[in-house]
């Protein structure tokens, strides 16, 4: 569960700031969402990815400890970024 969420919170957050760690431009490639998913993205909200039944299905946003992991993942990724949010994945406690 927790890797899981991990890629989508790296996913959300290439769509949403297309840049890596280095603040190198990442162009961003069309999510598989409708228009009003794409727009909730450019303004930052933290479920949006995980409301778009469309990409990844109804049940991630009903679970509520998948929902934590998921956020979780993405306020580290946004304060340490991938890699030290990737290595300390295992002890994450949500």
């Amino acid at each position: 569960m927790r890797r899981i969420a991990f890629l989508l919170a790296c996913y959300d957050r290439y769509i949403k700031i297309g840049k890596d760690d280095n603040r190198r431009p990442v162009p961003a490639a069309g999510a598989q969402c409708g228009a009003s998913a794409r727009a909730n993205h450019r303004e930052q909200l933290a479920m949006t990815l995980l409301e778009c039944a469309d990409l990844v299905g109804a049940r991630p946003a009903k679970d509520t400890r998948f929902a934590a992991q998921y956020l979780a993942c993405r306020a580290k990724l946004d304060t340490d970024g991938v890699r030290a949010t990737l290595i300390g994945l295992r002890d994450m406690v949500v």
